[in-house]
């Protein structure tokens, strides 16, 4: 997948988006990773973005922050 999302198990701003991938199929588009159950994951996250927020969304070397940026983004790239 090109999409990855790293996202944090207890983040309500993750499962907003999770929710909105579910809803449009995205889900099996879009691989998601948990920064709290996978410290290469974070270590990732925090050495590609510069930081440890989530949700991300990486793609095409491009890393993206915020719920609402990431769902705009998702509309516009995949659906």
């Amino acid at each position: 997948m090109d999409y990855k999302l790293y996202a944090a198990t207890y983040c309500p701003f993750c499962k907003k988006v999770e929710g909105f991938m579910k809803e449009n199929g995205l889900d099996q588009k879009v691989e998601v990773v948990y920064v709290d159950k996978d410290e290469a994951a974070k270590e990732a996250l925090i050495e590609g973005g510069g930081k440890k927020q989530v949700p991300c969304l990486y793609h095409d070397n491009t890393w993206l922050y915020e719920s609402d940026d990431i769902i705009v983004y998702l509309k516009e790239n995949l659906l």
